[in-house]
């Protein structure tokens, strides 16, 4: 056991190491490319996450097997052919003795009294299971409570607001829309699911009085689930959970989630050939007309502020 869990704490080192020198390549990187389009600096970025999830750029042996296995040594006779049960010589010649040896037997192995123990690193790694089974126990609990509270209080958006938004359907080059749910308690939109996910939006958004203003709303959430933003949100955690002692994971993980808000605005203004200053003024006048926010955005949720 203390050998599996010491070639467990010389990968995370080893990982670790590498993923601290990546990431401060990649903040270099992406601080000098600051001018330039946020897609960019987002891939920057997942190549952190993606070191996250892959191996170091060398093997770790693990050993498997003990290093030396007991044999069966037969005793030393001239001319003798050994078997797994007794000895056969080739003539009576070769039997010096002139009698059948007797089946050689090994004694049973001496059982070790001595009690293993464990080592630093050994220690070291049961923390790591602990704090990684911590942090996944806790965010499932967490979705499943967002999950269950999402299916208990939402309800579908009306058609004819559903009707406003069929103009997006073109725009994005997409036959249908995701399905889109109303929630009260929140303040602002958000993408939430697994794998696509779907779209939520405030009872506020109804207060939106201009149907381009919604219709903007929607194409910011719009570009999440077509980027399949809330399966790059799952990894994210799950790297979060294999390193939660690392810094540097979870200054990453906050630069994705940063860049990705930017790059579905890039999308939102390409796709509606909006002015990014007209934009950003219909998403701030749509956000202030909404009911302030009585509840958190549920675990695992992609928005941004």
């Amino acid at each position: 056991m203390d050998a599996y869990l010491s070639e467990l704490m010389r990968y995370l080192v080893a990982q670790s190491g590498q993923i601290a020198v990546l990431t401060t390549v990649v903040a270099v990187a992406t601080f000098a490319l600051r001018r330039r389009s946020a897609h960019v600096r987002y891939l920057f970025w997942l190549v952190v996450l993606a070191k996250c999830l892959v191996p170091p750029l060398y093997l770790v042996p693990v050993r498997v097997l003990p290093e030396t296995m007991p044999e069966r040594v037969p005793p030393i006779l001239s001319g003798a052919i050994w078997t797994d049960e007794h000895f056969h010589f080739p003539s009576p010649a070769a039997n010096p003795l002139g009698r059948e040896p007797r089946e050689s037997v090994l004694p049973p192995p001496v059982p070790q009294t001595s009690e293993p123990r464990l080592s630093v690193s050994g220690w070291l790694g049961i923390l790591w299971i602990a704090g990684a089974g911590g942090y996944l126990m806790m965010n499932l609990l967490r979705a499943l409570r967002g999950r269950l509270w999402l299916r208990r209080t939402r309800r579908p958006l009306p058609d004819d607001v559903l009707a406003e938004m069929a103009d997006l359907l073109p725009v994005y080059g997409i036959r249908r829309l995701p399905r889109i749910w109303i929630v009260e308690g929140v303040g602002q939109p958000f993408v939430w699911g697994l794998l696509r996910g779907s779209i939520y939006v405030p009872a506020g958004f109804f207060a939106i009085e201009s149907p381009q203003h919604r219709r903007d709303v929607l194409a910011h959430e719009l570009s999440h689930v077509l980027r399949f933003d809330p399966a790059v949100n799952t990894l994210q955690v799950v790297a979060q959970a294999l390193f939660w002692f690392h810094p540097f994971v979870w200054w990453a993980n906050r630069k994705i989630r940063q860049e990705r808000e930017k790059a579905c605005d890039e999308i939102a203004v390409a796709h509606l050939n909006a002015r990014p200053k007209e934009y950003s003024a219909t998403i701030v006048s749509a956000l202030i007309q909404a009911q302030e926010s009585t509840r958190r955005v549920p675990s695992l949720a992609v928005a941004g502020p």
